[in-house]
């Protein structure tokens, strides 16, 4: 946050940009992107239907060996 103005600016800067910001007063936010913004599934959005699938895998004890295989084969 700028500290005359106010205002939040938001923008890359260097190590050296970053101490001089600091050193008159502003405010340094670090901040990274959530890693489910980088991974695409392509599966779309979570249903009531794959909770119940889920659901079911839990239960038994063959099908969550088996989905957990799935994963490990990937």
């Amino acid at each position: 946050m700028c500290p005359e103005c106010g205002l939040s600016h938001e923008k890359d800067a260097s190590r050296r940009t970053l101490d001089l910001l600091v050193a008159s007063g502003a405010e340094v936010v670090f901040w990274s992107v959530p890693v489910e913004a980088l991974v695409t599934t392509g599966l779309g959005p979570l249903t009531h239907d794959h909770l119940l699938d889920f659901h079911e895998k839990l239960q038994d004890d063959a099908l969550l060996e088996s989905a957990l295989g799935e994963l490990v084969d990937d």
